[in-house]
């Protein structure tokens, strides 16, 4: 993990927040680090107080949660632009996280520290609506991903992640990385990824999965 200062070029990802009301405000964000980490790495633990506001420059960022059983389960990933809501949700209430933030894809973020983040909150409404709308479109985000682990069956769950992950055809991913991201167990994905590539929709391989009807998956996806 490497850290960089005097890295404003950052904010174009972040348009909203061009119009901060004062040169020093504007300061505390463009003088603030970006903090590399590789893929794998945990940014923030399960119970940590306080933590960060994390604002994706570039990469991966996943949430993930650990079920009863100690299953691992994605809650949402955010890319390029984003914020994260859980992290918002503790900043503000002081709460414990109950998730882990890691990197999923090498990783470029800004963190800012619980200071930084309630001042800007006090002093800047630009920042607050940009805070709050990025809060907003993620809960309407959690709530369709809990939607999807609620009410979807297997079949459409796995249709979905492979078309949403998919790239020029392929997807890279094990059968476990499948299950977090479907939040079910590694097995039930074996046998149904098994199935669609006997019904011709794809081909499997090593830690990859190519995609031959894409019309296929397609159809499996819920219309309601």
């Amino acid at each position: 993990m490497e850290t960089a200062s005097d890295m404003s070029p950052w904010l174009e990802g972040f348009p909203s927040l061009a119009q901060l009301e004062s040169p020093e405000l504007r300061r505390l964000l463009e003088t603030s680090p970006i903090t590399t980490f590789e893929a794998g790495e945990t940014i923030m633990g399960v119970g940590q107080m306080g933590g960060s506001f994390p604002m994706v420059v570039s990469g991966t960022l996943r949430v993930t949660m650990l079920s009863n059983e100690g299953r691992e389960i994605l809650l949402y990933r955010l890319r390029e632009g984003n914020t994260c809501t859980l992290s918002t949700a503790c900043l503000l209430s002081g709460d414990r996280l109950g998730a882990t933030v890691s990197a999923e894809r090498p990783l470029s973020i800004v963190a800012l520290g619980p200071d930084v983040f309630h001042r800007l909150l006090d002093e800047s409404k630009t920042f607050r609506n940009f805070v709050f709308e990025a809060f907003g479109s993620r809960m309407a985000d959690l709530i369709q991903r809990i939607d999807e682990l609620v009410f979807q069956s297997i079949e459409e769950r796995l249709a979905g992640t492979l078309l949403e992950l998919e790239r020029d055809g392929i997807v890279h991913a094990t059968h476990q990385e499948l299950a977090i991201d479907m939040g079910t167990a590694r097995e039930v994905v074996s046998r149904q990824v098994k199935e669609l590539e006997t019904q011709g929709a794809i081909q499997l391989g090593r830690g990859r999965i190519t995609i031959l009807d894409r019309g296929a998956l397609t159809r499996l996806l819920p219309t309601r």
